[in-house]
C-alpha cells in the first residue's frame, strides 16, 4: 500500500528520517561481486504520493574515511517513477539518497544501506580491457595499482599521465609487444609510475618515437626498438624542435634502467635516446640506432645513440653500453652539448 505524505501544511519536510511508519524504503540490486568495468545498478524506492509533487532527486555518495562526498545524479519529474539505473564505475564504499520534492522545494529523503564495491588493485589486458589507455583512465585504477599485459601484440598509442600506476606484463618484453599505430604520436607517454617488462615498437612520435618519459616516471626492463622520431617544424616544443629521441625522450627526473634500445631512428639528434633536465639512464644497451641524413642544405644532427642538449641541467649516464650507433655528424655513440 502506498505511503502518503501531505505537504500542504505549515511545517516543511524534515531532512532527517521521521517516525518509522512514515519512512519509504530505498534499495539497490548490487550484490557485492567484484567488478572491473562499468556496471549498471538499479536503485528502487517505495511508491509514495504527495500533493504538489515536483520531482524525485537521486544522489550518490562515495564514503572516504567517514566523509560523504555527494553528487547529484538525476531529477525525475514523473511521480510514478520508482526506480533509477545508475552506473558503478569505481571501487569503494557508496550510498544512495532519494529525495521526494514538492513545488516549494520542501523534501523528505531516505537512504539506501551503505555498500562496498571490492577494491581492484590490478587490471589485465585483454582480460578486462582491450585498450591500455581505457584501463588507465578508469576510476578502478588508482595510484599504486597495476595494469598487466598478457603475451601478444597490442596496438595503440597511449597517454598515461597523472597517475602513479605500474604498467607491466606477465611474461616479459620478448612476447609482449606494444605497437604504435598513429602518426606523430609516441607509443607511450608517461610522467608517473613505471613502465616495466614490455616491448615498445613501431612508434612514430615527434619527440620520443617510442616513449616520452617525464616527471618521475621509471622505464625498466623494456625493449625499445624500431621507432622513429619525426620532425614537425610547426610543433611548439619548449627546448627541442621535434625529431629527437627515436627510441625514447626522457626529461625532468625520469629514469630509464635495464632497457635495450635497439635500431631506432631520429630526424634530428638522439637516434636511440634524447635526454634533458635531470633525467637518468643506467644499465642500458643502446645498439644500432641512427640519425637520418639531413635534407639537402641542412646541417647533420649529432648523437646517433644518445643526444644530451646543452639545455640539460644534470643528465646522468651510468653503466650503459653503446654499440654500432651512427650519425653523419659528431658523436655516433654519444653527443653531450656544451
Amino acid at each position: 500500500m502506498p505511503i502518503f505524505f501531505w505537504l500542504a501544511c505549515d511545517l516543511p519536510f524534515s531532512t532527517k528520517p521521521s517516525a518509522e511508519e512514515d519512512l519509504f524504503l530505498v534499495t539497490h540490486d548490487y550484490d557485492g561481486h567484484v567488478i572491473h568495468e562499468k556496471t549498471a545498478i538499479t536503485i528502487s524506492w517505495s511508491d509514495i504520493t504527495i500533493e504538489d509533487f515536483k520531482e524525485y532527486r537521486i544522489e550518490k555518495a562515495k564514503i572516504i574515511a567517514g566523509d560523504y562526498y555527494w553528487v547529484d545524479l538525476a531529477h525525475l519529474p514523473d511521480s510514478l517513477t520508482t526506480s533509477y539505473v545508475d552506473t558503478l564505475d569505481d571501487d569503494g564504499t557508496f550510498q544512495y539518497r532519494v529525495r521526494v520534492v514538492d513545488q516549494r522545494d520542501q523534501y523528505r529523503h531516505e537512504l539506501s544501506e551503505e555498500f562496498v564495491v571490492p577494491n581492484i588493485s590490478s587490471l589485465y589486458i585483454p582480460d578486462h580491457y582491450v585498450h591500455l589507455e581505457t584501463a588507465f583512465d578508469t576510476k578502478f585504477i588508482d595510484n599504486g595499482d597495476s595494469i598487466i599485459f598478457r603475451p601478444g601484440v597490442h596496438p595503440g598509442n597511449h597517454d598515461l599521465l597523472g597517475k602513479d600506476v605500474v604498467i607491466t606484463s606477465t611474461h616479459g618484453p620478448i612476447i609482449t609487444i606494444l605497437i604504435g599505430i598513429t602518426a606523430q604520436q609516441s607509443v607511450i607517454r608517461i610522467d608517473k609510475g613505471k613502465l616495466d617488462g614490455v616491448c615498445i615498437q613501431n612508434g612514430n612520435g615527434l619527440s620520443g618515437g617510442g616513449v616520452w618519459a617525464g616527471g618521475t616516471a621509471v622505464v625498466t626492463n623494456c625493449f625499445i626498438r624500431n621507432n622513429l622520431a619525426v620532425e614537425d617544424l610547426t610543433a611548439n616544443m619548449q627546448i627541442y624542435p621535434s625529431g629527437h629521441g627515436g627510441g625514447i625522450f626522457i626529461t625532468d627526473t625520469a629514469l630509464v634502467t635495464n632497457c635495450k634500445i635497439i635500431k631506432n631512428r631520429s630526424r634530428r639528434g638522439g637516434g636511440g635516446v634524447a635526454a634533458d633536465e635531470f633525467a637518468t639512464i643506467r644499465n642500458c644497451i643502446i645498439f644500432g640506432n641512427i640519425n637520418d641524413v639531413a635534407p639537402s642544405g641542412e646541417q647533420e644532427y649529432p648523437g646517433g645513440g644518445l643526444f644530451v642538449s646543452n639545455h640539460s641541467l644534470g643528465v646522468t649516464i651510468k653503466n650503459c653500453r653503446f654499440t654500432r650507433n651512427r650519425t653523419e655528424s659528431t658523436g655516433g655513440g654519444i653527443f653531450i652539448g656544451g
